[in-house]
C-alpha cells in the first residue's frame, strides 16, 4: 500500500486507543503488538515495540502501523541510520513516513522535540512521548515497566 503525504497527516492527526481494556507494557527482551483504533472506530492501527536488544540493554524499537504501511518509528540505542542524502542520525532517532519514501528518513531525537524524547534511558517516557506524538491516548490502564 503506497500512501500520499497527504493520507500520513491524516492518519497521523486521528486521535487513537488502544483496543485493549490493559496495556502491560513489555519488559526488557521482550516483544509485544498492540491493538489500536482511531476514535470514530474507522481506522486500525498497530503499535508493535521491540525490547530485544542484543548487545545494548536499553535498545528499543516503538512503531505505529497502519495495516501493514509503518507510519513511524523509534529507535533508542539503535545503530546510526543513513538517509538517503548521505546525512546519518545519531542512535536515538525517529523514522517518519514520507510518500516515495517509507520510513527512509530519520532525524535525531537530540534535534526532533524540545517537548518530547528528552528522557531516552527512561522506557515508560519513551513509550508516552511516542503516544503523544502519534495522537494515542493514555489511559489509566497503562501498568508499569522496568
Amino acid at each position: 500500500m503506497k500512501l500520499s503525504d497527504q493520507d500520513f497527516r491524516y492518519l497521523l492527526s486521528l486521535e487513537k486507543e488502544f483496543l485493549e481494556k490493559n496495556i502491560a507494557l513489555p519488559k526488557v527482551n521482550t516483544y509485544v503488538t498492540f491493538n489500536i483504533i482511531s476514535t470514530n472506530q474507522k481506522e486500525e492501527f498497530f503499535l508493535d515495540i521491540d525490547r530485544r536488544g542484543r548487545i545494548e540493554f536499553h535498545k528499543t524499537k516503538i512503531q505505529n502501523r497502519y495495516i501493514r504501511e509503518p507510519l513511524i518509528r523509534l529507535e533508542i540505542d539503535a545503530p546510526p541510520h543513513q538517509n538517503p542524502d548521505g546525512t546519518k542520525t545519531s542512535r536515538n532517532h525517529i523514522h517518519i513516513y514520507k510518500e516515495n519514501y517509507g520510513l527512509s528518513w530519520a532525524y535525531d531525537l537530540s534535534s526532533f522535540s524540545k517537548e518530547l524524547f528528552c528522557d531516552c534511558n527512561n522506557f515508560a517516557n519513551v513509550f508516552t512521548d511516542f503516544c503523544k506524538y502519534c495522537n494515542i491516548k493514555l489511559q489509566s490502564n497503562l501498568q508499569g515497566v522496568i
